[in-house]
């Protein structure tokens, strides 16, 4: 009887900086179901390092290093220049770790240098694939987010005390991205000096933009949002607007500390469940339909098939 061929996973970590909120101990277990001894690890982030300071990279090394005798690897796409030498290198790592940052950019990146099909050939090849935040969004088949206004004006009251500088260069591109139809109340907020005032403006319930990019596309039909109900991008109200405009896929709301782990066997999807939890016990992963939700807690199977 010819053997099993070899199981490899996907993870998708709802955290976005390693170890965040003292929830190592998913990471660890992460890593120690993998079940690679010594492995080779590459860790690349979707934003620049700060190298002078406490950073994702730093982070990572301090949590992760100390199980596995080989030297993790830095990736910094943005100074790749050379695809065929960066395509080499990332194929001698055993596990490979997209990290948390901007969606966009990088994934125009993977997609503009033809990565997406390195990607999905490297994992056929049994190697394992683990995001954070953007990382893990960028697994799925698609990134989705609804925006509101909320947001805008959020970060807006922030810059009262800025550059008149950097509050127009602001103001321009916010107006230049605003529905039109909802230019003039903007504008009157805009003019608006009392942080309160402008949060509460009745503009901030309003849907600013919904954004749908092509990902990679290794988990069939499911989407996520990472730091679920801990960021002000990332609420209940945020994955409604997401379910209502792309009812399609399935979408789940991930909370930091939580790892959603998928078991592949051949390429195709055997098993997806909930691996570890935020410290407050509210924050569960969530799926969201239209009329209603589910939560699912560490050790629960989500049927994906």
């Amino acid at each position: 009887m010819p053997a099993k061929s070899k199981k490899n996973y996907i993870v998708q970590f709802g955290s976005g900086k390693p170890g965040e909120m003292g929830t190592s101990s998913t990471e660890l277990e992460v890593f120690d179901r993998l079940g690679v001894k010594n492995p080779k690890i590459g860790f690349a982030p979707f934003h620049h390092i700060l190298h002078e300071q406490v950073n994702d990279w730093s982070l990572f090394l301090d949590l992760v290093q100390p199980i596995t005798k080989k030297k993790i690897e830095l990736f910094e796409f943005h100074k790749e220049k050379d695809m065929e030498s960066l395509k080499k290198r990332i194929s001698t790592c055993d596990i490979f770790v997209l990290g948390s940052g901007v969606c966009e950019p990088y994934l125009e990146f993977l997609f503009s240098n033809r990565l997406n099909d390195f990607f999905m050939n490297y994992f056929r090849d049994g190697n394992h694939l683990l995001g954070y935040s953007a990382g893990s969004i960028s697994l799925t088949p698609r990134y989705i987010h609804v925006a509101f206004f909320r947001e805008v004006l959020i970060h807006w009251a922030m810059l009262l005390n800025a550059s008149e500088a950097q509050r127009n260069d602001f103001q321009e591109g916010i107006t230049l991205e605003c529905p039109p139809e909802y230019r003039e109340q903007l504008k009157k907020v805009f003019e608006l000096k009392e942080p309160n005032k402008i949060m509460t403006h009745p503009l901030a319930n309003k849907e600013f933009q919904a954004i749908s990019m092509k990902a990679l596309g290794f988990i069939p039909n499911m989407v996520m949002l990472p730091h679920f109900n801990e960021a002000i991008h990332a609420t209940e109200e945020h994955m409604k607007a997401a379910v209502r405009r792309y009812s399609r896929y399935r979408h789940f709301g991930v909370p930091n500390g939580a790892a959603i782990f998928h078991t592949f066997q051949e390429s195709k999807l055997m098993q997806t469940e909930v691996v570890g939890s935020n410290p407050n016990p509210k924050l569960l992963v969530t799926e969201f339909f239209k009329k209603d939700s589910r939560v699912y807690k560490t050790g629960e199977k989500i049927e994906l098939g």
